[in-house]
């Protein structure tokens, strides 16, 4: 995938997703929720509404849906959604809870040394260094 999300990504952007894939914490977070844990799918489903996980984002990525300013501002949403989906979702896991502030923490990390603010964007996270 490392090399694929090369190819189909903005160099900074595909180097933050490659950084933060590689993470150890990350792997809990690869794959959707509702494949990994079926027995707890439709509870998930009814208590998250807008579920995403970072296989989706790096397919995405690949597919080069995140190539535009816009693109890298939504990427980085999502990101922070599916860790604030774990948070929200585990509320009483601190385990879950402690891996996705670790991950976010890493994440926003990551994406301040690559970026910087565009002060004419509104999401403010976009300008390649």
């Amino acid at each position: 995938m490392e090399r694929a999300l090369a190819r189909g990504t903005a160099p900074g952007l595909a180097r933050v997703l490659s950084l933060l894939s590689s993470n150890c914490t990350a792997e809990a977070f690869y794959a959707a929720v509702t494949e990994t844990h079926p027995e707890i799918a439709a509870t998930y489903l009814r208590t998250i509404r807008r579920p995403i996980d970072l296989g989706r984002i790096m397919r995405r990525a690949v597919a080069g849906a995140y190539n535009s300013v816009n693109g890298m501002a939504r990427c980085r949403r999502n990101v922070r959604r599916m860790l604030f989906n774990a948070e929200a979702f585990n509320s009483e896991d601190p385990l879950i809870c402690s891996l996705a502030g670790h991950l976010r923490a890493y994440f926003d990390d990551l994406w301040l040394t690559m970026y910087t603010p565009d002060p004419g964007c509104d999401d403010q996270a976009t300008t390649l260094i």
